[in-house]
């Protein structure tokens, strides 16, 4: 993600910014922390993050504080931060730093940061080997691909999967959604063999009758997602591709959500999908836009509490990775 050489003098030195792994095969190339700003070659993809996170950037920004945000960018994509030990830059003029300059830079700029950047720069400033995690597909660390938002048109995320993902590898796929129709005409041209969507609306769900009942891949299903996709699970077997609506349907009854919180069908939805006999085989895509709110959206008092359960049930306690794309979060076995 950031590539440099030695600067000298810096706030991050190697004792505070050298990190130790394998991951590298020449000695005189080390992980860093942040380089320090003098002289960065940086990939486009992770200068695109400060569009993708929507981060405005303080007026008053000091000097130091860009390479220190760019670094922590580049990690959450999973991109190494690199210092070239074989080529030093001598510098002067603001070299003589206070111990806290760069700290006390890195909190003006947490308001602005969204909570996975606040925990890359607390392990920037803590345990700094913790960020091997960020690229080692660690499981318990979310990693975002590079996106940027000016290309969402629609249902992108799902159009975009086939780059990242093998969708061969999926026979079915199953949506909880229905609304326009964009999900199922997608996985009608990308070959699935078998294309469930259920919709809680009757004129949405006729209208997609209407659409789409001449398919004999397609089943359509009328009725409450947390109800109907259990009867779903039963039909079907192996591997397949889930895309869970983060739509907004009242309050749960009836059923044990396992500690979330309420208030998101998908909540259900996951809890369900959990005891799929084949889960570890499946790609579970969700519909992120409403994950992100802060503050809670009209659907009730979650807010990014949802986003932080499905993070902390499916990979702290199922195993799975989790990434970033566009406005969906999408967890796989690794």
């Amino acid at each position: 993600g950031i590539y440099a050489p030695n600067v000298d003098p810096t706030w991050w030195t190697g004792e505070r910014a050298d990190i130790s792994s394998g991951l590298l095969g020449d000695a005189n190339l080390k992980l860093v922390a942040a380089p320090g700003e003098t002289l960065l070659f940086v990939r486009r993809e992770v200068l695109h993050g400060l569009s993708e996170r929507n981060i405005t950037l303080p007026v008053d920004l000091p000097w130091n504080g860009l390479d220190t945000l760019l670094s922590a960018l580049s990690y959450a994509k999973g991109m190494p931060v690199i210092r070239d030990y074989s080529h030093t830059v001598g510098r002067s003029g603001r070299a003589a730093e206070d111990n806290g300059s760069v700290l006390a830079v890195m909190d003006q700029l947490e308001p602005y940061l969204d909570q996975d950047l606040r925990k890359v720069f607390a392990v920037m400033r803590g345990d700094r080997q913790e960020l091997v995690r960020y690229l080692t597909k660690d499981p318990g660390i979310p990693r975002v691909l590079g996106t940027r938002q000016d290309y969402i048109l629609g249902s992108l995320e799902l159009k975009r999967l086939s780059q990242f993902f093998d969708l061969h590898s999926y026979p079915t796929f199953v949506e909880t959604g229905t609304f326009k129709g964009a999900g199922v005409q997608w996985a009608r041209e990308s070959g699935f063999s078998n294309v469930y969507s259920v919709e809680i609306s009757q004129t949405i769900y006729d209208a997609a009758v209407a659409r789409f009942g001449g398919d004999p891949r397609v089943r359509l299903r009328l009725g409450d997602s947390k109800r109907v996709l259990p009867e779903i699970l039963k039909e079907i077997q192996g591997p397949a591709l889930f895309y869970l609506d983060a739509h907004c349907s009242g309050r749960f009854e009836g059923i044990d959500t396992g500690g979330a919180p309420e208030g998101l069908p998908l909540q259900a939805e996951s809890l369900t999908l959990m005891e799929y006999r084949d889960i570890d085989q499946c790609l579970i895509v969700i519909d992120d836009e409403r994950l992100m709110v802060d503050p809670p959206d009209s659907c009730g008092n979650f807010g990014s509490g949802i986003r932080e359960w499905l993070l902390d049930t499916w990979c702290g306690s199922l195993g799975f990775h989790a990434t970033y794309l566009d406005d969906s979060l999408i967890f796989q076995k690794p």
